[in-house]
């Protein structure tokens, strides 16, 4: 490469292109030396040098100053020269670099879009040499390829590549076909892209076999599902597995989403930036040999297969499309404001979903066949490659698995295979595939036929619900992702409020037997609200699924591969549900048998907290899918007459039901069964003494009504709030919660104007006879003691502890549930508190 260079690198080469950049017709080279570029196993389709310049601005000046280039090249010779001469990649590089990418940073910093950031500097282009500015002189670095693209790599480089789709879509809509066939043909035509030869790197037949035998052998005895899967792919021979990986290829004619494409999408094909933590805060993209004309989100299956965290991959599939979806749709809006693409306000969430689906099976299928190259160590990279090109892939996987990273290898590809078959249903694919081969023996015209992918039917309409301009825009934009969504802070009537009512009321109420999961033996389905109502907060409250919904029950038998029933029901339900009652909370339920991705938890709360009538004071729970229970969302249930005892992180609620043994009406119910108000008292007092709120549910009858039961506690609750309400609402907790000595005394704290002063409350469910002993409180000499409902009483520090003297209980003017004692002026009032 070095000898290649140095016929053309000359000072005064340098010096001129270097002027031209740096716009100084001074400048003068005064040195420069070449070093490697990269390390064996992190270029495949070029060669590389980096060039350290020393140059003077001006010929007078001794002052030298410092630029380093990085320079991609033809090989001189071998096999690796000729394969990328015979399909052009090398100019399809250039191509991009000097036609396309020029003409979309000219149209998008018209409508004052910065895209240059995505990309490196190109200094100089010709038909065989690529100079950019080094990146790694600007700490540039690439990414861990043995581990995998973290949360904030996967989503910076999406929001690049969204960039990247939305605008070149946009551009391509300027042109005709012909014009853009006549300017850009080497990027427009994917003849090339399709030949069994280029496939033969990107999903290799033989590769695929060599890597499912090594997992069959590893996973034998522990995935025998998985091994039989496997075994599938012995019946596919290597024309007609490249058949069907051109057709995946092909599948751009076949969406709206035609734009220039990466096409090579995988973590050595980008650099990253990273902050003093360790964070990645800005990407470049690089290497655009194969750029073509094509599906967008290709681009996404090819990254997200090849080059995740199993983390990432696992758990995040939904928010980080949703981050893809937002910025591709942002730029297009921003580029399009005549909408030439016929994209703007139509193009939704819900098709990128499904036609990501589609790609994904190809994303999947390249992972199999390079995840091995991709992992692949420079100790393990043969010397000969360069002069076995084709072969050298096809080598490199039988080195890696008779290597020390094989077992890294088939634990990444052990995590993709299962998520094959959970996404895109893909033992039904291979058996598809396998049949199609046998028949194709007996009758060739077959070889090679489609098989369809389980996505949604052309038939079914996803309601599409106007999204209104709320009054008042939100103090900061949420992001679809549980880390931004989690950093939103509970509003403050929520906070301060501390006793909700929920009702359970459906068709099981007529009935009024069992409890409301007599639903089981109906096979109805159902969903609760609560209107809104004058004076007071009111929420919906809303199952996510409903039992024997036959859409329900055909993604469930689908592993939840589909999404049918929340992209046509429970999503558009629930936004109408918001847009039409603008409720204070949405309260999920339903939630434990499907994926937070399944029901597309992010968006709809990035929805719900941006966009939505009711974004400002909005408050949601936690149950948003599997595995989010106790974890994300506005407000933590983490299940059932939730109470930890003990003060918690974030803002929870405990919810119960008055009555012991069911959620909705029972007509055949005892008066036994139901709490007393002496425990739904005692239930009140620990929950928001450690931060919680108390969320007490009725069931109404068939009717509406609720029985006189319900009404008599609520009544006499009531009565004692308006006592010791104060203690309650508006209050947070203190530093201690539990009192040490006095075991049954729990605190709240109120604070005044003053954020120095206010008031201590110990409240009690056991009134003691004569006095009880604080450890917690440390009085003043200006401390005030007063009991609730009756006045000041006295008190005196003792060895013990705070001791205060308590009247007779008949001379105690409050309802004989609880009592409140108020501290004022304690020496510990500013304690740590939430």
């Amino acid at each position: 490469m070095v000898d290649t260079l140095s016929n053309l690198v000359t000072e005064d080469w340098l010096t001129n292109i270097l002027a031209e950049k740096l716009q100084c017709e001074k400048l003068k080279v005064t040195d420069f030396t070449f070093e490697d570029g990269l390390e064996k196993g992190e270029n495949y389709a070029s060669s590389t040098v980096r060039i350290r310049v020393q140059y003077r601005t001006c010929p007078e000046s001794e002052e030298t100053q410092e630029i380093r280039l990085f320079s991609k090249c033809m090989p001189h010779q071998g096999a690796q020269r000729e394969f990328l001469k015979k399909y052009e990649l090398f100019e399809r590089e250039i191509c991009f670099y000097q036609k396309l990418l020029p003409e979309i940073l000219s149209i998008a910093s018209e409508k004052q879009i910065d895209l240059k950031k995505d990309y490196p500097e190109v200094v100089y282009a010709n038909d065989e040499l690529l100079v950019m500015v080094d990146l790694g002189f600007y700490n540039y670095c690439m990414g861990d390829r043995k581990l995998g693209m973290n949360s904030d790599e996967m989503r910076i480089t999406l929001e690049a590549y969204a960039r990247l789709h939305a605008s070149s879509l946009y551009f391509a809509h300027l042109y005709t076909p012909e014009k853009l066939k006549e300017d850009f043909g080497l990027l427009y035509a994917s003849d090339a892209m399709t030949s069994h030869t280029i496939l033969q790197l990107y999903a290799d037949p033989q590769s695929m076999r060599k890597t499912c035998k090594a997992m069959q052998e590893k996973y034998e005895a522990t995935e025998p599902e998985l091994v039989e899967r496997l075994q599938a792919y012995s019946l596919i021979d290597n024309d007609a597995m490249l058949e069907r990986n051109r057709r995946n290829f092909q599948v751009a004619d076949q969406t709206s989403l035609k734009c220039f494409t990466m096409t090579d999408c995988w973590v050595n094909n980008m650099m990253f930036r990273y902050d003093e933590s360790g964070r990645a805060k800005s990407v470049k993209l690089l290497d655009f040999q194969f750029a073509r004309f094509g599906h967008a989100l290709f681009d996404v299956a090819m990254l997200w297969y090849t080059s995740t965290t199993e983390e990432i991959f696992n758990d995040e599939l939904m928010p980080m499309l949703s981050v893809y979806y937002q910025e591709f749709i942002k730029i297009l809006t921003q580029l399009d404001t005549e909408n030439i693409t016929g994209l703007v306000g139509s193009y939704s969430f819900e098709q990128l979903r499904r036609e990501f689906t589609v790609c994904e099976e190809a994303g999947f299928l390249v992972s199999i066949s390079t995840l091995a190259v991709i992992m692949v160590t420079k100790d393990d990279f043969p010397e000969s490659f360069e002069e076995q090109f084709v072969e050298g892939f096809q080598g490199l996987t039988d080195k890696v698995f008779n290597s020390n990273a094989k077992d890294d290898v088939l634990k990444r590809l052990l995590n993709r295979i299962r998520s094959g078959k959970m996404r895109f249903q893909m033992q039904s694919i291979l058996i598809l595939m396998a049949a199609a081969i046998i028949n194709a023996q007996e009758q060739p015209e077959t070889e090679g036929e489609d098989v369809e992918i389980n996505v949604l039917p052309t038939d079914v309409k996803i309601e599409e619900v106007p999204i209104p301009v709320p009054d008042a825009p939100p103090a900061i934009t949420y992001e679809p992702t549980w880390e931004s969504l989690d950093s939103r802070p509970i509003p403050d009537w929520y906070d301060k409020g501390k006793i909700g009512v929920m009702v359970h009321w459906g068709v099981y109420s007529v009935p009024g037997v069992g409890s409301e999961w007599f639903l089981w033996s109906w096979q109805g389905d159902f969903m609760y609200g609560i209107r809104q109502n004058s004076g007071m907060k009111a929420g919906v409250y809303y199952s996510l699924y409903e039992w024997f919904n036959p859409l329900y029950l055909m993604d469930k038998n689908a592993n939840f591969n589909s999404a049918f029933y929340p992209a046509t029901k429970s999503m558009p339900e629930l936004k109408d549900l918001v847009e039409r009652y603008a409720p204070d909370m949405v309260w999920l339920t339903g939630d434990w048998e499907a994926p937070p991705y399944y029901w597309n938890s992010t968006a709809f709360l990035a929805w719900l907290y941006n966009e939505s009538p009711v974004r400002n004071n909005v408050v949601v729970n936690d149950r948003l899918g599997t595995g989010t229970g106790c974890k994300h969302g506005g407000v933590l249930n983490c299940g059932d007459k939730f109470n930890p005892g003990t003060l918690q992180p974030k803002k929870w609620e405990n919810v119960l039901s008055m009555d012991k043994f069911s959620w909705g009406h029972r007509r055949n119910s005892h008066v036994w069964d139901f709490m007393d108000v002496k425990q739904i008292v005692k239930s009140l007092i620990e929950t928001v003494s450690c931060g919680g709120n108390l969320l007490i549910n009725v069931g109404a009858t068939g009717d509406g009504m609720i029985n006189p039961i319900y009404e008599d506690r609520f009544l006499s609750l009531g009565k004692w709030l308006d006592v010791n309400g104060e203690a309650i609402y508006a209050t947070v907790p203190w530093s201690t919660q539990n009192d040490t000595l006095a075991p049954t005394v729990w605190y709240t704290k109120r604070t005044l104007e003053n954020p120095e002063e206010g008031f201590i409350y110990a409240l009690f469910t056991k009134y003691p006879v004569g006095s009880i002993t604080l450890a917690a409180p440390k009085p003043s000499t200006d401390t005030q003691a007063i009991l609730l409902g009756h006045g000041q009483v006295e008190w005196v520090e003792t060895d013990n502890g705070l001791q205060v003297s308590l009247p007779p209980l008949q001379l105690v003017k409050a309802p004989p549930h609880g009592w409140s004692l108020r501290f004022s002026r304690l020496k510990n009032f500013s304690g740590e508190s939430v």
